[in-house]
C-alpha cells in the first residue's frame, strides 16, 4: 500500500512539473531533467510512469483536455438560456482568462501557442482521437442559431477559432488589454450572432446540406 501510494505522488508530481515546464517552453524545449528536478524526480521515473517524454507531453494534453471538458459543462448547463447569452457564456470561457480559471485552460491556452509556432505532432494525433474541448458547447450554440446540422460542426470550428484567435498571449493578433473584456465578448458576440444568422438563412450554403 505503501509503495503503491509513493507511486502515485510520484507519477502525479511528475505530470504536475511537465504542465509547467511544457506550458512554459514547449515541447521542444521542455526538458525532462527540469521536470524531474521539480518533481524531486529521477530521469527513470519518467520512463516508468510514462515511457517517454512525448507520452508524457501528450498526458499533459489530455489533462488539460479533460480539465477543460469540466469548464465545457458549465456553458452547456444552461441549455434553456437565450441564444446570446450562451453564446456570450462561450465566448468568454474562450476569450477571457480569469483569476479562477482552471490550471487545464491556462495550460491548454499555452500548450496551443507553442503548437503555432513549433508544431509538435502530438496534439494533431491527439485530437484525431479525442474531441478538442468546447466543440460540443459550440455546436449547441450555432443550432441555436438555426444552423443545420450538416454544417454545425463547421460552425462550431469555425466559432472556437474565432474565440481563441482573441485570448491574450495565444495569437499575435489579439489585442491588448486597453479593451475591457466585457466589451470584446459582446463585440465577437455581436460579429458571431450576425454571421450565424446570415449562414443559416443563405440559400447558396446548399453545397454540404446536399450530404444530409
Amino acid at each position: 500500500m505503501t509503495v503503491s501510494k509513493t507511486s502515485f505522488r510520484t507519477r502525479w508530481r511528475l505530470l504536475d512539473a511537465a504542465l509547467d515546464v511544457f506550458a512554459a517552453k514547449g515541447f521542444e524545449f521542455g526538458s525532462i531533467k527540469e521536470i524531474c528536478q521539480r518533481a524531486a524526480a529521477n530521469v527513470a521515473a519518467v520512463n516508468y510512469h510514462y515511457r517517454s517524454k512525448e507520452l508524457l507531453y501528450e498526458a499533459v494534453i489530455g489533462y488539460a483536455f479533460d480539465e477543460c471538458y469540466e469548464a465545457e459543462k458549465l456553458v452547456l448547463a444552461d441549455a434553456g438560456a437565450p441564444a446570446r447569452q450562451r453564446l456570450e457564456a462561450l465566448l468568454a470561457a474562450l476569450v477571457v482568462p480569469s483569476a479562477g480559471e482552471i490550471a487545464g485552460a491556462k495550460v491548454l491556452a499555452r500548450l496551443l501557442a507553442w503548437e503555432v509556432v513549433r508544431p509538435s505532432g502530438h496534439l494533431a494525433r491527439l485530437v484525431a482521437d479525442r474531441e478538442p474541448p468546447f466543440l460540443g458547447a459550440a455546436r449547441a450554440v450555432v443550432g441555436a442559431y438555426g444552423v443545420p446540422a450538416a454544417e454545425a460542426d463547421l460552425a462550431a470550428r469555425w466559432l472556437v477559432a474565432q474565440g481563441l484567435a482573441f485570448r491574450p498571449g495565444l495569437l499575435p493578433i489579439a489585442p491588448g488589454g486597453a479593451i475591457p473584456a466585457e466589451t470584446l465578448v459582446a463585440v465577437l458576440a455581436d460579429l458571431a450572432e450576425a454571421g450565424l444568422a446570415a449562414h443559416a438563412r443563405r440559400p447558396a450554403a446548399a453545397g454540404l446540406r446536399a450530404a444530409e
